[in-house]
């Protein structure tokens, strides 16, 4: 399913007004359609390390 995004927030809360404040905003932003911000942790780090490519095999093999 498809939700539009009608709201940004800050991941402290705050609303983010405008393009310009999207952009100044230092870190990520949460999108929400018609429901508020919802608290939580938004850390991205969390979620770049969790998401690792996997390992290089060093296996040559025939075709």
């Amino acid at each position: 399913m498809r939700f539009p995004v009608t709201k940004l927030y800050a991941t402290d809360g705050r609303k983010v007004p405008s393009l310009q404040a999207v952009i100044l905003t230092s870190g990520a932003v949460v999108a929400a359609g018609r429901e508020p911000f919802k608290p939580g942790n938004y850390d991205i780090q969390k979620y770049l390390h969790s998401a690792r490519l996997p390992g290089i095999s060093h296996h040559v093999y025939a075709k």
